[in-house]
């Protein structure tokens, strides 16, 4: 692990029973067993994030490096399809058991108003701009005409802003606003063979969003029932015409939804798991100071019996990377739930070097994603 991370920081290491009373090691054979599973979001969303075409062949080299030390990965932002098969290509070798969605199409249409708001903007305004430039463009110098229009609208005219071609937005179709063609960002790659697959699509807002189920029968412990997730958060100026009142809210609904999910398809006899990006967690004096997000969402969840493989808070998202804006907040939000477990656990982070934008004028130092990964290990006691 240390000659790809060049700033590992172990951030739990302790033996626990993760919730439950469940004694479920090693229950079929009495052999040893472990557990290695990587949560990462890669922050890859073209046209939204910056320097992702970079970025993308820095991610896929770490990751290969990383997997012949993990039996599960968990990725997320993986927007587009073939960025992710691309990815379980060169993962195969090791992780070569792959789940993922098909996208689900939204839809959405503009008035003739609406497209000369708007459209008048982006013309005025960001003619010169292109790529993440002219997103953050349109969302800091056309606020007000964003602010107005519906929001299938306002995602058909994101999906366009690159070739121009507005006009295809025209019409009266009804408004589900999905980026990327309704894609689902999430991935779970695995050693071990996938069983009774089954996908939770939360109810999401201008985004597609969900939570995968599999069966991973793991050597010596049996099988696991493992989720990969990753829940909603604010989408910046973008307002919220979606049915929770706000971004808040809906996270807050997703996260009883993934909460039901994990309830009817774990039956109580196997160990569970859940990893992601959960867009929320608990804050911490220090030091370091790490600030909360949506405590008490992050608690409701804790209430359910999953134990957090990170004891003590440590920043996932740090006002450190490069990527962060400035005052950005350090923030626990990348997560390794377990419940049913009796094992030795070790959380670190990985994933935190830097590599140079233009190597040849050594260029600026740039962080693979604005995330670093959260890396657990089970083994039995």
């Amino acid at each position: 692990m240390k000659a790809i991370s060049t700033s590992l920081s172990v951030v739990a290491s302790v033996a626990i029973a993760c919730g439950g009373g469940h004694d479920v090691a090693n229950r079929e054979s009495n052999a040893p067993f472990e557990l290695r599973a990587l949560s990462y979001n890669t922050a890859l969303a073209p046209g939204f994030e910056p320097f992702t075409s970079e970025r993308k062949p820095q991610i896929e080299t770490a990751l290969v490096s990383l997997a012949g030390q993990l039996d599960l990965l968990c990725v997320q932002e993986y927007w587009i399809g073939s960025d992710f098969d691309a990815l379980a290509s060169k993962l195969a070798d090791n992780l070569p058991n792959r789940f993922r969605q098909a996208p689900r199409a939204g839809s959405g249409s503009c008035s003739e108003h609406d497209l000369n708001e708007l459209g008048g903007c982006l013309a005025k305004s960001c003619a010169e701009q292109g790529g993440v430039e002219l997103v953050g463009c349109a969302q800091t110098q056309c606020a007000d005409a964003i602010e107005g229009i519906d929001g299938g609208c306002l995602g058909c005219f994101l999906d366009h802003l690159n070739d121009h071609a507005f006009s295809q937005c025209a019409g009266n179709a009804p408004s589900d606003p999905a980026l990327f063609g309704g894609a689902f960002d999430v991935g779970l790659l695995s050693r071990y063979p996938l069983s009774h697959l089954d996908a939770l699509e939360y109810d999401a807002y201008f985004v597609r969003g969900s939570a995968l189920y599999a069966q991973v029968d793991v050597p010596g412990l049996g099988p696991v029932d493992t989720f990969c997730t990753h829940l909603g958060s604010s989408l910046g100026v973008i307002p919220y015409q979606g049915s929770h009142g706000s971004w808040d809210g809906e996270h807050a609904y997703q996260v009883a939804q993934l909460m039901s999910f994990i309830a009817k398809k774990s039956n109580g006899k196997n160990p569970v798991m859940v990893l992601g990006d959960l867009n929320m967690g608990p804050g911490s004096a220090g030091p370091p100071a790490v600030s909360a997000e949506l405590p008490l969402d992050y608690q409701l969840v804790i209430d359910s019996g999953l134990v957090d493989a990170v004891s003590t808070p440590v920043c996932t998202t740090c006002s450190d990377n490069a990527l962060r804006g400035e005052g950005a907040r350090d923030l626990f939000i990348d997560h390794a739930l377990l419940r049913g477990f009796q094992a030795e656990v070790l959380a670190d982070r990985q994933l935190q070097q830097t590599f140079l934008l233009d190597p040849a004028q050594a260029g600026t130092a740039m962080n693979l994603s604005d995330h670093y990964a959260l890396r657990v290990e089970l083994r039995s006691r």
